[in-house]
């Protein structure tokens, strides 16, 4: 690969926002190609409904099948959508902060520093254990649910590992 090409991938991997003066980027996160899976599942099954109940109405009622195509294309349309979505979430460890940025029309982003985060959790739902994904879950204080939200990660137990020495490691700082 090309040394502009290597440039390039390295900007993609930047946050859009700038980092702090003096501030360090440490890891960039993206969620696991098993978590695209996920999302497209469940608009995937309803999607073979649609179809299955297309060809039924066809038999019973003419013309059914038209609407029945109207449903699927709307189905593939809201699959696309969330793929589409999914692939811009990025999630930035740095030396002072976690920063998480997302959106397709409307780019959303959060930083939240090490002296606001109060706990860490690690969930997975069944689905998520048999493919090996999980999400890491920030707390701060004053709000009584996640802040944010590292969804579909990979190695999730390394990711909260890395937080909390992070967060262990700017705690005696501060002192």
């Amino acid at each position: 690969m090309s040394i502009l090409g290597n440039l390039n991938k390295m900007n993609d991997m930047k946050p859009k926002r700038d980092l702090l003066k003096g501030e360090t980027l440490i890891l960039v996160v993206r969620p696991s190609v098993f978590y695209y899976l996920r999302r497209v599942a469940r608009p995937g099954i309803y999607l073979i409904c649609a179809s299955a109940l297309g060809h039924l109405l066809d038999q019973a009622v003419p013309h059914a099948a038209t609407g029945a195509m109207l449903l699927c294309i709307a189905f593939i349309s809201l699959m696309a959508y969330r793929i589409a979505l999914v692939s811009t979430f990025r999630y930035f460890i740095t030396d002072r902060r976690l920063v998480t940025e997302k959106g397709i029309f409307r780019r959303e982003f959060a930083d939240i520093p090490y002296s606001s985060i109060t706990n860490l959790a690690v969930r997975q739902d069944f689905l998520d254990r048999l493919l090996g994904i999980g999400n890491v879950e920030i707390m701060t204080a004053g709000t009584p649910y996640a802040e944010q939200v590292f969804t579909g990660v990979d190695d999730y137990k390394g990711l909260s590992t890395l937080v909390l020495g992070r967060l262990k490691a700017f705690e005696g700082v501060e002192e």
